[in-house]
């Protein structure tokens, strides 16, 4: 009796197999072929946010420092700069003769200019002894340049959830360039996201003419 109940299970297991499988393969034949285009909200907001690479063009360079300039871009492919946190650094990929290089710099701008209608982002370059790409941006780089960059990279930034609101920078150099965009967003950010914080920024140089946007940096302290 055992044997002929497994016997009539294993057939009835078997052909029910095979009938869904025939249902399967015809419901298949009749779907719809054409792609859904309608992106669901949730992935709309993440891709406006984070779109990955994307192209920039130079708009502006200002001399910040006996050797270092400030570069400002402005996004070709969509409406605004990708989303990015004061302290956070950029990637820039462009071609110097034969050679295609990728640099991250470190965003030196506010990240509320990135939200107006003059949309920018910007990095300060130091020029670096022998620094192949240093030494292009500074000398022959020009506004126009079309470069291809991700924005919005790092976890250096400010995180309300895991740091003091008295806050301790030490910098030296070029080091200082994410530091200015900390500090730009806490004076011109009235929220309680930073309007409780208090950064204090030791920043070292071997001399005066050393210090990168020194002028930006003055008013920043005087506000």
């Amino acid at each position: 009796m055992k044997k002929h109940f497994r016997i009539k299970s294993f057939f009835k297991d078997y052909f029910g197999i095979a009938r869904i499988m025939s249902r399967r393969e015809k419901n298949i034949k009749k779907a719809d072929t054409k792609k859904d285009k309608k992106i669901p909200e949730i992935n709309r907001v993440a891709l406006a946010l984070h779109p990955g690479p994307i192209k920039v063009k130079l708009t502006s360079i200002v001399t910040s420092s006996k050797d270092s300039k400030t570069f400002r871009f402005e996004s070709i492919d969509t409406k605004a700069i990708p989303y990015f946190e004061a302290g956070q650094y950029m990637t820039l990929s462009f071609k110097i003769g034969d050679s295609i290089v990728t640099r991250p710099y470190s965003i030196s701008s506010n990240p509320i200019d990135a939200l107006h209608d003059n949309r920018f982002v910007e990095v300060i370059i130091k020029r670096k002894v022998d620094g192949f790409v240093s030494s292009y941006m500074l000398d022959e780089a020009k506004v126009g340049d079309t470069f291809i960059s991700n924005i919005g990279l790092g976890e250096f930034h400010y995180e309300p959830l895991r740091d003091s609101t008295n806050l301790i920078m030490i910098a030296g150099g070029s080091g200082i360039t994410p530091f200015i965009s900390m500090a730009s967003f806490i004076n011109t950010n009235d929220s309680i996201y930073t309007n409780n914080i208090h950064m204090t920024i030791l920043y070292g140089v071997n001399r005066l003419d050393d210090i990168i946007s020194k002028e930006r940096l003055d008013s920043l302290s005087s506000s």
